[in-house]
């Protein structure tokens, strides 16, 4: 099974301020969409509830939470990385769509990283994508965004690839 991490972040690898986007990108949000309709999703909880605490239609979704309690109506909850890949093992991808410490914790498992890389700093917040480990990871393919953001902001859609897998292809 293939793990992919999707994510949207600033130059400063920001990905969320408040448990929101800091962002209203649209071509961003389809691209989202495309990319994780009809597969599984595992997430966290404080992402979960930036959903409004309503599984994404369409998707098998994934809930990694240490809390106690019951999965919410639509939802797998799962307490360890390792229970929740046990769960989609017979899957062929699964997509990690966050947050900040769900992405922690699987970037040494991922094999492909889908970011949209934002060209603008929002000046902070209190969600980060993990630094890359240094040599592990290269560009496979890179598109630029055809819309701009309200704010005039552009972006491009980037796909890394572990190097182990790069080599393999």
């Amino acid at each position: 099974m293939r793990i992919t991490m999707i994510a949207c972040m600033d130059r400063d690898r920001l990905i969320g301020r408040g448990n929101d986007l800091p962002w209203k990108l649209p071509e961003d949000m389809r691209f989202f969409k495309e990319q994780t309709m009809g597969k599984p999703v595992l997430m966290g909880r404080k992402t979960f509830e930036s959903f409004g605490s309503r599984p994404l239609k369409g998707r098998r979704n994934l809930l990694l939470s240490r809390g106690e309690g019951e999965a919410p109506a639509g939802t797998e909850l799962f307490r360890t990385p390792e229970e929740a890949l046990q769960a989609v093992a017979g899957e062929e991808e699964l997509m990690v769509i966050g947050g900040e410490q769900v992405y922690r914790l699987l970037l040494s498992r991922a094999d492909r990283l889908l970011l949209t890389e934002i060209d603008r700093s929002y000046g902070g917040g209190d969600a980060y994508f993990p630094e890359l480990p240094e040599g592990e990871w290269e560009l496979a393919d890179s598109a630029a965004g055809l819309e701009q953001g309200p704010q005039g902001e552009t972006y491009a859609f980037q796909t890394y690839v572990r190097k182990a897998l790069a080599r393999k292809s």
